[in-house]
């Protein structure tokens, strides 16, 4: 700056030894070449004021602790900011400073309308203020205050006067009450003139059966974070109050143990700092410490705790989801009070197998939690030991401000956010033509025209979607009736090629171009003839539901990865069974093709082939056999299949009467000795001789 003053000194006596017939070619000369070297830059005065963003004009049902956040203005070292009761500011509710573009606000009554405006700040001057906007606030949730003390300290439990603090503190059963969710909690300032909001809080909560502390290093062991961000101080004295990220379930039976974490803060005097109101206690209910240099760890127990006030709601809107023994596939329109999974999962407890998302996360109790928070955007699959009602309780989910965003392509497993059934092309509307197939655990599914045996989405269930764009935004309708659009008529089952209708877990979908008539049945056979899907060709299916085998069960009860598949036909014209001579195969999602049918979890295939009757035939695996034949009929019998088995002295080894009530028949041989066997089936009419062999 002296540099500066000099040269302007020189130039004003330099300009003052000129007459005045040179003034004019100077002036128009040197002094236009010092306006570029000396200008200043432009006062904040003439800048364009803070856009206000947050809340949205004319807002309502706002928090009773809502965060306001502006847009920047270029060379601004803070803002001011004024709440008020009046269009004209006149009743000042908050008047404070802050340097960053955004405040958490406390101290607001509920269900009054709130007028807001912010100008930006340099060292000297100001913006003009924004346009004024005002946002109504909500109906104020249950209170609860715990202590009535008279004294105050700047130490606990968020501490200004030093860069660093730690508190925890214990607040007892007998002090909270019954079981209840914890939305908020407040301390009370007595003083402190510093308005800044506090920056870097930590809150955690647990559950504990302590009853007092003793000095010692705090541990985050059974800790639940809820509440991360900055922490407000806009009034002058009252109760400062933030509202958590996340609920916490309060049981009613043990004590509430809290820590507050402030990591490093530029600190204050101790008359700036707030100074928060506490009890003298019988009891070391509490236990913090302060550093300027790193968070503190080790805390002193103390004969005192700050006084602290809840909100809660005794009970949050919920959903009861059904739950079936075995595979079920799950999504919610509540957003649970806690993301934590095991706490979600504790009323499953002794019934939860295996819970998983669509990433390969599990939670796998007690051996395995790579699954750890739950994701309202997901839908997820668990497995149970028994049918259960599952309650979920949290806040409402509106559907249609709560956008899911699709941006992969592939499978994805989706959730369904409306309180009632909508059709599936209803529902999914906003992503048309961006999906090739949807379905449900449980072998409904959505292809059309191959497929349409899954109509509608309903509340509780989850869905896989196969993506064929990465650019999806999906927006269910809001909550409300809609007018059906989705044909609801029955699926008729198999009767023949009949399946026990159990989910695996793991399925793939074949739509078929096949020569058949309506009514006739489809089925697909492992080579060692295990059914693994079946259907009736009928105007919403051409195709058929493949199973996988659950890894779960002991017994194989689905095709293996890889296995190849045998497609065989019913003809419900003359009950016939034929065999599919397969003409090509192709994967729907990736053009690739084959001469074959092999089994992989999630595929879809198009079968095309020509099916070839044969009256009588009959086909018995494996060759060799070892314990197990599978004789497979080219006709089905109602009345029953007689086999004998002879060994080559001519003695009967074995006799049965079976129901081929799929066409295949499975016979226990392995009591039979090794060796080559005249097999005799007689069905109706018809008697046939095969040769089989049998080898240990």
């Amino acid at each position: 700056m002296k540099n500066k003053c000099f040269i302007v000194l020189i130039l004003l006596f330099t300009f003052s030894s000129l007459n005045a017939k040179n003034i004019q070619a100077f002036s128009n000369q040197y002094v236009s070449k010092k306006l570029v070297f000396f200008s200043q830059n432009p006062q904040i005065s003439n800048s364009n004021p803070p856009q206000l963003q947050l809340p949205t004009e004319n807002s309502t049902n706002v928090s009773l602790n809502p965060t306001l956040s502006w847009s920047s203005v270029v060379g601004a070292v803070s803002y001011r900011i004024q709440i008020s009761t009046d269009s004209n500011f006149t009743n000042l509710h908050s008047n404070i400073v802050e340097s960053s573009n955004n405040v958490i606000l406390s101290g607001l009554l509920p269900q009054t309308q709130y007028w807001w405006r912010v100008c930006a700040k340099d060292l000297t001057d100001s913006t003009a203020w924004s346009i004024p906007r005002y946002f109504i606030t909500k109906n104020a949730d249950s209170a609860q205050t715990i202590g009535i003390g008279t004294d105050y300290d700047v130490a606990q439990p968020i501490d200004r006067y030093y860069s660093y603090s730690s508190c925890e503190m214990i607040y007892t059963q007998s002090e909270l009450g019954n079981a209840k969710f914890i939305k908020s909690i407040a301390f009370f300032k007595g003083f402190g003139d510093n308005k800044e909001q506090i920056t870097g809080i930590q809150i955690f909560m647990k559950h504990t059966t302590q009853q007092a502390f003793t000095s010692g290093n705090y541990s985050l062991s059974g800790y639940s974070l809820v509440y991360q961000g900055n922490y407000p101080n806009n009034l002058d004295s009252g109760w400062l109050e933030v509202d958590l990220n996340s609920m916490f379930y309060y049981n009613g039976v043990n004590n509430l143990q809290i820590l507050i974490i402030k990591s490093y803060q530029t600190p204050l005097d101790y008359f700036e700092a707030p100074s928060w109101r506490f009890s003298l206690l019988n009891d070391n209910l509490q236990r913090s410490s302060s550093s300027d240099f790193s968070q503190p760890v080790y805390l002193d127990a103390l004969p005192f705790r700050p006084d602290i006030r809840f909100r809660y709601v005794s009970n949050l809107p919920s959903q009861l989801i059904a739950l079936s023994n075995g595979w079920n596939m799950i999504s919610s329109n509540i957003d649970p009070y806690t993301q934590n999974i095991p706490t979600l999962m504790a009323p499953l407890s002794g019934n939860l197998q295996i819970l998983r998302n669509y990433v390969g996360q599990s939670y796998v109790p007690p051996f395995t939690n790579t699954l750890s928070n739950w994701n309202k955007y997901h839908a997820y699959q668990l497995r149970l030991t028994t049918s259960q009602q599952y309650e979920i309780q949290g806040s409402q989910i509106a559907p249609e401000t709560t956008p899911i965003t699709l941006n992969t392509i592939g499978w994805y497993w989706l959730p369904y956010y409306r309180t009632t059934s909508a059709a599936v092309a209803t529902a999914l509307a906003s992503i048309s033509g961006k999906y090739l197939q949807v379905k449900t655990i449980t072998g409904q599914v959505y292809m059309p025209p191959f497929a349409n045996t899954l109509t509608q989405l309903e509340p509780g269930k989850g869905y896989m979607i196969r993506l064929i764009a990465d650019d999806g935004v999906l927006t269910y309708p809001a909550n409300g009736p809609i007018k059906a659009t989705g044909s609801s008529n029955s699926i008729a089952e198999p009767k023949v090629f009949v399946r026990e209708n159990v989910s695996t877990g793991k399925n793939a979908f074949v739509a078929l171009d096949l020569d058949l008539r309506e009514g006739d049945e489809v089925g697909v056979f492992t080579r060692e003839g295990l059914l693994v899907g079946s259907s009736v060709w009928q105007p919403s299916l051409r195709g058929v539901v493949v199973w996988g085998d659950d890894e779960f069960t002991n017994e194989k009860d689905g095709a293996y990865e890889g296995e190849e598949l045998i497609v065989r036909v019913w003809s419900r014209l003359d009950e016939t069974i034929g065999s599919v001579r397969v003409v090509e195969s192709k994967d729907m999602t990736n053009g690739v093709r084959g001469h074959s049918l092999r089994y992989e979890t999630d595929a879809i295939m198009m079968l095309k082939g020509g099916v070839e009757y044969d009256q009588v035939g009959l086909t018995i695996t494996p060759q060799p056999a070892s314990s197990e034949l599978i004789i497979t009929l080219g006709k089905v019998s109602n009345d029953g299949v007689e086999v004998e088995l002879y060994n080559q002295s001519g003695r009967i080894m074995l006799r049965a009467n079976e129901k081929a009530s799929n066409g295949v028949i499975k016979l226990n041989v392995s009591d039979l000795p090794s060796g080559v066997y005249n097999a005799v089936i007689r069905t109706g009419a018809s008697t046939m001789n095969e040769r089989i062999v049998i080898v240990r």
